[in-house]
């Protein structure tokens, strides 16, 4: 799923994530064309904080996992 199917799938518009990241519509335009793996990682946790989703990261060591639950920012 990317980040504009995320989006629509939470029934917001760019317009209405761009008012809860306080930056511009052709900001998040940009941040859902962008390729996730070259998104900065604040980028995409202030992103998925204004979907209302929830950023885990995961750390595979030859089969030890790590997982980190990365809370997004308060809005504002």
């Amino acid at each position: 799923m990317t980040l504009a199917e995320l989006r629509r799938a939470q029934g917001l518009t760019q317009v209405q994530v761009a008012g809860l990241m306080k930056i511009q519509q052709s900001n998040v335009s940009r941040i859902e064309r962008t390729p996730v793996q070259q998104l900065e990682l604040a980028t995409i946790q202030r992103y998925l904080g204004a979907v209302n989703a929830d950023l885990r990261l995961i750390a595979d060591f030859g089969g030890n996992r790590v997982e980190f639950g990365i809370e997004a920012p308060a809005p504002g």
